[in-house]
């Protein structure tokens, strides 16, 4: 079976961000202890940061927050895959004005009908794109997961 190649993103990232947080690894695996309940020593942030070892995946949450990045951020996500935000509201996207459905003419129920069904498809688009981020982000774990192995 052949090994999967190695990409230290994760631990290169880990630490760049402690550093410019100002922690030690001691300081990392301190308040990681403190916030997981899991005992940390500077020579498993050290491991982590070198690739020696990688973290259990319930972990990057943790170390995202201590170190105020997101997860893919962490994980080496590049920033194009990051999520774009939606805005749901309707009214602002079609232009039109909050009206009682019963107050439109004919021509405006169907120009507002025709807006919302094709907000709904950018809503569709938008849920498909959504789930491969989601595919890529937990292939990306599962790589990282892997190379503990």
């Amino acid at each position: 079976m052949k090994k999967l190649k190695r990409d230290n993103t994760f631990g290169g990232k880990l630490k760049e961000m402690r550093k410019k947080k100002g922690y030690s690894q001691d300081d990392l695996a301190d308040i990681l202890s403190e916030e997981t309940g899991i005992y940390f020593t500077r020579t498993k942030i050290s491991n982590y940061e070198t690739g020696y070892s990688s973290p259990a995946l319930d972990l990057v949450p943790f170390m995202s927050r201590i170190l105020e990045i997101s997860s893919d951020e962490l994980l080496g996500i590049p920033q194009k895959d990051k999520l774009e935000v939606i805005n749901l509201d309707i009214t602002k996207f079609s232009g039109s004005k909050r009206k009682d459905v019963r107050s439109l003419s004919k021509p405006e129920l169907k120009e507002t009908l025709q807006k919302q069904y094709e907000f709904t498809d950018k809503i569709i688009n938008e849920n498909i794109r959504l789930k491969d981020y989601v595919i890529q982000l937990i292939d990306k774990l599962s790589e990282l997961k892997n190379g503990v192995d």
